[in-house]
Order: structure tokens, then sequence, then C-alpha cells
């Protein structure tokens, strides 16, 4: 989100690029597939990692953040200055 914003687009269309560029469908696949093993100790942890995967994509990522992002406005692009001398360089080499 934060390099299409850098590259010009408004608040509203930079969530709206995040939300359609999520990883979250590849991760649920995976470990759909770890729930699916024979082992009972990998078969658990495939099922809690994608109920947790599940929740963090719809309640978390398509719901919370950008409601909260949305009503924040221009002020959730605000960085401290240390921080903004550390990120530009990468921002700048990711161009290149």
């Amino acid at each position: 989100m934060r390099e299409h914003r850098e590259s010009g687009a408004s608040n509203a269309e930079a969530v709206s690029f995040g939300l359609r560029r999520t990883a979250a469908v590849i991760m649920v696949a995976v470990f759909v597939a770890f729930a699916a093993a024979p082992i009972a100790t990998v078969s658990q942890l495939g099922t809690g990692l994608t109920i947790a995967v599940i929740l963090d994509a719809t309640v978390v990522r398509i719901v919370l953040l950008p409601a909260l992002m949305l009503l924040i406005g221009e002020r959730v692009w605000w960085l401290p200055r240390p921080l903004a001398r550390i990120l530009a360089p990468a921002s700048a080499a990711g161009e290149a």
C-alpha cells in the first residue's frame, strides 16, 4: 500500500490496491495441505493455522484495517523523520 500511495495514488486507491494484493489464499492452501496430513500433530497445526489465516484475511485485512485507514485519512501515511530517512533509500532502490 505504501509504495502505491507514494506513486501518487489517493488514500482510498492505496487501500483498495492493498486489498487486491493479498497472499492469504496461498497460505490457506498450504495450511489445508498440512491439515490433511496423517500425523495428528501436523494436522492440528495445519487446522489451527488455516483458521487463523482465514480470520486474519477476512476480519482484520478486509474489514478492520481498511476501515481504520479510511477513517484516519491522510494521517495514516505520516512517518517520523528518522524512519522516513531509513525507508526513503529502500523505496528509491525499488523503482530502479
